[in-house]
């Protein structure tokens, strides 16, 4: 699972939440996040779609 997140109080909730079911990773930059998902295969992406890091929705087009 790829969590994009740019609150960390709300990723550190996720990641609690989510840790036993899924291998995690997370970023709080877009850029990063777009790397992340042309590198590799996710299961389960997680956008946070009101973040502050810039046009969330562009990496749905990946």
């Amino acid at each position: 699972m790829l969590h994009i997140e740019d609150d960390s109080d709300i990723a550190k909730v996720i990641a609690v939440v989510a840790h036993e079911k899924f291998s995690m990773e997370m970023t709080t930059v877009l850029k990063e996040a777009r790397k992340e998902l042309y590198a590799d295969r996710y299961d389960l992406v997680l956008l946070d779609l009101t973040c502050r890091m810039g046009k969330a929705r562009s990496c749905c087009r990946i």
